[in-house]
């Protein structure tokens, strides 16, 4: 019979091991490590990780981070956001990095920074996360929050926030210039303590300038008087809240004095305030006003009315609904709230004649009564956070409730009311798979979905309602769970995640991406808790990493486009980034739509770690191993004698040899030439058998040190099959 030409040049089909080599289709490859696939036609190197330059854009390498602040845990630390206000000064605005070190220390760095400066700031000396962490973020209207994934590391720790202070710092209430930055939050919305209070009669309001009667921070003046109001006659408890950042108010502090009217009876009140004092605190500095409340015992009403309410830097009303009155600045030391002064008896002060409308209830949407959790203090903690539908949800919590008793609830979600993202009421919950033995590893959101990952299950909860009555569950999934919250990532496509059972994606579904792969392959190749996921932008590519604390093994990269795999050797891909082979790294963020990780090279000649970015537009030199199918011609049974290989390619160094071997042997170097030539442009080669024999199959191997400009267009193999008589 006539020699034949068996032509391969198509591999965007990318590694498949699912079949039997000698059943892979065209396309497919039984080896793709360290390349890229994603053109039809073409095998190139695979990508790799580079060195950020000192302004975070990706480029030549260099520090992030001295060797004082290297102590990282493994598959955590980073997170990116982005805000309209500098997060600390000296930043600018835009996109930023945080980092949070193994000792609970925060850090900062700016992708906009001009100085040139190469370190990462510690947002705040006092912040401290706790030892030996795993952090936890969530950002949302000017605010960043931390907390620790470690509940049991870090019973006596701190959970951290910064959130925007965006009070007028020309006020006279405050005279420290704390500038429109992120300052430190660690105490949660608490409600006012009664010691802050004093007092007085309003009918007196010079006692508000001297400070005789009115000696704490604060004096509220309330009295009972006049004789055509429209109370419900009663004994009234005073109730004080401090309203926070975003309109998020306290709970209900009772005055412990309450005020009696009688009939035709209503209040006079006014209020003020010391003008130093609300800048001497940490919790202060986020005070943006206060209200007062009434509600009447004798009536047995369980609602809160409000009586009036004060803005630190607006002034005061008596409703929602009013402008408000500006301050009355003319008493020394004190802002006083300021009404229309009552001709007839000269006081400065609200006369409410009847009960307002609008309730605690009514304002914030939950009950007075209602436990509210801040999670801001060592009681208090969550392993997974995410804002979606203008709320924040925290899963797997830990927290006080309303007796005192510490609770760990690991199939509790926690969500805010709408807006207001540091308000987590106790009745605002979820239980997802109560006591099925599992526990919340990760919250995120698509398409008006919130996705609740257990180590086992994931669960599918439909939030496109206003509402969370009109929520309700889509579905739940065996074996579709992540053990490591960081082995899930959105992408432009969907959300995509690892597990022991394979690469999952969600669109409008959910679909097994790692079918071509062999589950034992793919177990083989995980480990459930180390595992990482990212998402390349550009090459609109999932990267897998087995292990993020030892990068030594094999993972793998997926192309969203073409839907093949490659796999990768993690320590070639990493080690191109001028950092030492074999090094943990954190989990992986976007920064200005490029993927990179921080990683751990302080044993390392420079002492120092890296963030490394995921470089799609520079070559680099791999060491790669390219495989066929198992070839037969269709002739699986015939002997067939192989002659010759043509290869066309493009390699500008020495180090890549051309392999075969016969009806799945070794591999061997069977041909008169194993060394593919030097060439720097695109030729064809042909590489003659030494031997020609007579075998039923054969398959071909490049493997070996690529060039940086690598590139494999096409293989034809000439055989001829033998007579059948």
């Amino acid at each position: 019979m006539p020699k034949q030409a068996i032509n391969f040049k198509r591999f965007d089909r990318g590694f498949v091991n699912k079949v039997s080599e000698r059943d892979l289709v065209d396309g497919t490859l039984a080896e793709a490590k360290n390349v890229n696939v994603s053109v039809q036609g073409v095998i190139e190197n695979g990508d790799s990780f580079s060195g950020a330059d000192a302004t975070l854009t990706s480029g030549s390498g260099g520090t992030v981070l001295s060797n004082t602040n290297v102590s990282m845990t493994s598959g955590y630390g980073l997170f990116t956001f982005k805000s309209d206000v500098p997060p600390k000064s000296g930043k600018s605005s835009g996109e930023h990095i945080v980092y949070t070190n193994s000792n609970g220390d925060v850090f900062i760095n700016d992708s906009a920074a001009s100085s040139g400066s190469s370190s990462l700031i510690e947002f705040d000396s006092s912040a401290d996360v706790g030892d030996n962490v795993r952090a936890v973020y969530y950002y949302a209207d000017g605010g960043l929050r931390i907390s620790s994934m470690d509940f049991e590391a870090n019973t006596a720790t701190r959970k951290t926030g910064f959130i925007r202070q965006s009070r007028d710092n020309s006020n006279t209430m405050y005279n420290t210039n704390l500038g429109d930055n992120m300052h430190l939050f660690t105490s949660g919305l608490a409600a006012p303590v009664v010691g802050t209070f004093t007092k007085f009669d309003p009918n007196t309001p010079d006692s508000a300038s001297n400070g005789s009667t009115v000696a704490n921070d604060i004096g509220l003046g309330i009295k009972a008087d006049g004789t055509d109001g429209l109370w419900q006659p009663g004994n009234y408890a005073i109730g004080l809240t401090f309203v926070y950042h975003n309109n998020q108010e306290s709970t209900i502090t009772n005055f412990g004095t309450n005020l009696d009217i009688t009939e035709g009876q209503y209040p006079v009140v006014q209020i003020s305030i010391d003008d130093d004092v609300l800048d001497t605190a940490t919790q202060e500095k986020f005070i943006q006003g206060m209200r007062v409340y009434l509600r009447n015992l004798t009536a047995g009403d369980e609602e809160y009315v409000l009586l009036i309410d004060v803005d630190f830097e607006q002034g005061s009303r008596i409703s929602l609904t009013d402008e408000f009155d500006a301050f009355d600045t003319s008493q020394a030391n004190y802002a006083i709230t300021n009404d229309i002064r009552n001709d007839a008896t000269g006081i400065m002060a609200y006369e409410v004649k009847q009960a307002n409308i609008e309730t605690y209830s009514t304002i914030n949407g939950f009950s007075p009564n209602e436990h509210a959790i801040h999670f801001y203090n060592a009681a208090f903690g969550y392993k997974t956070a995410v804002v979606a539908n203008q709320r924040a949800f925290v899963g797997n919590v830990k927290y006080k409730d309303a007796v005192g008793k510490t609770k760990v609830m690991g199939d509790r979600i926690q969500y805010s009311p709408t807006l207001r993202y540091d308000t987590f009421p106790q009745t605002y919950f979820i239980d997802i798979g109560a006591n099925d033995g599992d526990e919340i590893i990760k919250l995120l959101e698509f398409k008006d979905r919130l996705f609740v990952y257990k180590k086992n299950k994931l669960f599918i909860i439909n939030i496109s309602s206003n509402t969370d009555a009109g929520w309700y569950l889509e579905g739940e999934f065996l074996n579709r769970g992540v053990t490591n919250p960081n082995a899930v990532v959105k992408t432009d496509l969907g959300i995509i995640w690892a597990n022991e059972h394979g690469l999952f994606a969600f669109s409008n579904g959910i679909q097994k991406l790692s079918e071509v792969i062999k589950e034992e392959t793919w177990r083989n190749n995980i480990n459930d808790d180390k595992v990482l996921v990212g998402f390349i932008p550009k090459r609109n590519q999932v990267i897998v990493v087995k292990d993020a604390s030892n990068m030594t093994d094999e993972g793998y990269v997926y192309d969203l486009q073409t839907k093949s795999f490659v796999n990768i050797d993690e320590d070639n891909v990493l080690s191109t980034g001028g950092a030492a082979d074999n090094r943990p790294i954190s989990n992986f963020i976007l920064l200005n739509n490029e993927l990179c990780t921080f990683v751990d090279d302080s044993s390392n000649s420079d002492n120092n770690n890296k963030l490394l970015f995921f470089d799609v537009d520079t070559d680099s030199a791999q060491t790669i191993d390219i495989r066929t199918p198992e070839i037969t011609s269709g002739l699986e049974s015939v002997d067939k004698k192989y002659y010759s290989v043509y290869v066309t390619y493009k390699n500008n160094g020495t180090g890549l040899q051309l392999k075969a071997k016969y009806n799945d042997t070794t591999f061997d170097n069977i041909f008169s030439d194993s060394n593919l030539l030097n060439s720097s442009s695109l030729t064809t080669q042909e590489y003659v058998i030494t031997t020609p024999v007579f075998k039923k199959s054969i398959q071909i191997q490049i493997v070996g040190a690529t060039a940086t400009d690598f590139e494999l267009q096409d293989m034809v193999i000439v055989v001829r099959p033998k007579g059948v008589r």
